[in-house]
């Protein structure tokens, strides 16, 4: 899993580099536009650009993952089902969160596919909880 720079740049406010009076790609920044692109190269591109930019992001999610959780396995409720606040979740039943793998404090923002998942509440809130616990006793540590 790569690693993301600290000051990511989200690809939606990244402008289209111009390369020998060619405009680049404003995602991957390698390939020129094709004759009637105005952003991006492909289709992959500009929604690579959408996921990072947290457009339609736990659908795409859900498409890769099938709604199993990353940590627990267990098969989550679709994202259509979301309810907004852990009060009112259903007993019993796992919710699909989105979680991202690093970070965001360690420069895991404005990411793409690749570093997030799914998870269920449950396992999201003991993820969390863990972090927190970690960051508070390395700072402790540090004086």
């Amino acid at each position: 899993m790569a690693e993301f720079p600290p000051r990511y740049t989200a690809p939606s406010k990244r402008k289209n580099q111009i390369v020998n009076g060619v405009k680049m790609c404003a995602m991957c920044q390698i390939n020129p536009l094709p004759k009637g692109k105005i952003r991006y190269c492909s289709d992959e591109c500009s929604k690579d650009s959408m996921v990072r930019a947290g457009f339609n992001l736990s659908w795409r999610l859900w498409d890769r993952d099938k709604g199993i959780c990353a940590d627990c396995g267990c098969q989550c409720e679709h994202p259509s089902k979301k309810v907004y606040s852990s009060a009112s979740y259903e007993a019993g039943k796992h919710y699909a969160e989105v979680d991202h793998i690093i970070p965001v404090e360690e420069g895991g923002g404005s990411c793409g596919l690749d570093n997030l998942q799914t998870l269920c509440h449950n396992c999201h809130v003991a993820k969390s909880a863990l972090q927190k616990k970690t960051k508070a006793e390395k700072r402790k540590s540090n004086g």
